[in-house]
């Protein structure tokens, strides 16, 4: 989260680790799927040729420099508006005795 934060691009295999399932979730939203491999080999392939071309790793530093803005993931104000959204939309629901559940869009986009 911190490197994606920074602009460094961050290659993940969800796996079985919490910590790569959250790496390939904050990728996912970010707009860069293509940094969430497949399987072992398929995150060496691609750290190697990150790693041999520096056009393709420059060009997925701006990819991860507009994603990350653009996401939402780092807006804390944002993130706090929506969390009270469904605080108030929960307990409207609950008032009125439905146990649906809600779904929320956020009002500034994805």
């Amino acid at each position: 989260s911190d490197a994606l934060r920074m602009g460094v691009p961050v290659l993940t295999w969800p796996g079985e680790s919490f910590v790569g399932r959250m790496a390939a979730s904050i990728l996912h939203h970010a707009g860069l799927p293509e940094c969430i491999a497949a399987d072992r080999a398929d995150f060496v392939a691609g750290a190697i040729a990150l790693g041999n071309d520096s056009a393709v790793r420059q060009a997925l530093r701006q990819r991860v420099r507009d994603g990350v803005h653009r996401s939402g993931l780092f807006d804390p104000a944002g993130f706090s508006r929506d969390l009270e959204r469904l605080f108030h939309a929960m307990h409207a629901q609950r008032l009125e005795g439905r146990r649906d559940t809600i779904t929320l869009v956020r009002e500034d986009g994805p």
